[in-house]
């Protein structure tokens, strides 16, 4: 499989990248759902990029509605806020986001700037994108 996975990759996406951060779940969410599919997408990343997992950069410090069937205006507010950095992160020039779906971009916008505010650059990575 992981073979199949490296024909879509650009690998330049990993130049100069020194973790990969998958966005992370509420851990009531997480609980329940048993796992964090961006989780398993970056491991999978880090095995091909031998770029390695940063699994608590970044927090989700408050629970949100699920983005799905929410209208645009909704989506972006919804993430407003809601996440954290962990302070080793300051250690850090450059990370991958990880995330499965890319819609309106909020989650991955919402990470990036708690990166950027630091001085951390970001590429993000996405599986799909819904047109």
């Amino acid at each position: 499989m992981i073979k199949k996975f490296k024909e879509f990759i650009d690998f330049s996406i990993f130049d100069g990248t020194e973790a990969l951060v998958a966005v992370p779940m509420y851990k009531k969410d997480l609980q329940i759902r048993g796992y964090n599919q961006s989780v398993i997408i970056a491991k999978i990343l880090s095995k091909i990029s031998k770029v390695p997992v940063a699994y608590d950069l970044i927090e989700k410090v408050k629970q949100t509605k699920p983005q799905v069937g929410l209208k645009r205006q909704e989506r972006l507010n919804n993430l407003k806020n809601v996440f954290v950095l962990n302070k080793k992160a300051k250690t850090l020039k450059k990370v991958l986001i990880v995330d499965d779906v890319v819609t309106t971009s909020s989650t991955i916008n919402e990470c990036a700037k708690l990166l950027l505010d630091v001085n951390i650059e970001s590429n993000f990575f996405a599986l799909a994108a819904e047109t």
